[in-house]
């Protein structure tokens, strides 16, 4: 069901990533975990990321932990990653590489991903209710950390908490 008409008021959407997604695979001819591999973690050096669970990420996965009533539990291991809706497996030093990208115009000395004018549209703010807010550009949260205009994504899962969060100047 529509959750939100298009332009009347921000919702957020994994469903509408996964939408994306296919679409990738469906105008490229390429499965969406290689097109990744090709076109952005191999050009960036980021050798221990990928889409779906494989061989190049499985020696190094972490362990989730929930904190309840009774202390620590671990969180059962289950590949909750989705095509595109859900997450990338990668490691610190991956995402590090990945955000100089972020700052460095779309790419980095080991390779470019995207035009600096694309990654400008994609942090300019697209759903801005109110101008004293930072508002959401495409796929990245708009904000101010010490003076700084910042973009950046989080994640969730039963066990893991993550945040990509760059200054971009």
């Amino acid at each position: 069901p529509v959750v939100a008409e298009p332009g009347a008021h921000f919702a957020y959407s994994n469903p509408g990533y996964a939408t994306l997604g296919q679409i990738v695979e469906d105008v490229s001819g390429i499965a969406l975990d290689s097109y990744f591999r090709e076109r952005i973690f191999e050009p960036l050096g980021m050798t221990d990321t990928d889409l779906a669970r494989s061989d190049r990420v499985s020696a190094r996965l972490a362990s989730g932990y929930a904190f309840g009533r009774h202390g620590v539990a671990a969180v059962p291991d289950r590949d909750w990653i989705g095509s595109a809706g859900g997450g990338v497996y990668s490691t610190v030093h991956d995402l590090a590489r990945f955000a100089a990208a972020l700052t460095g115009g779309g790419g980095t000395e080991r390779g470019s991903i995207l035009q600096p004018a694309t990654l400008s549209t994609m942090f300019a703010p697209h759903y801005q209710p109110d101008p004293r807010v930072p508002g959401w550009g495409l796929g990245f949260a708009r904000g101010e950390a010490g003076g700084h205009r910042v973009v950046g994504h989080d994640g969730i899962l039963p066990g893991f908490n993550s945040t990509l969060l760059v200054a971009l100047d």
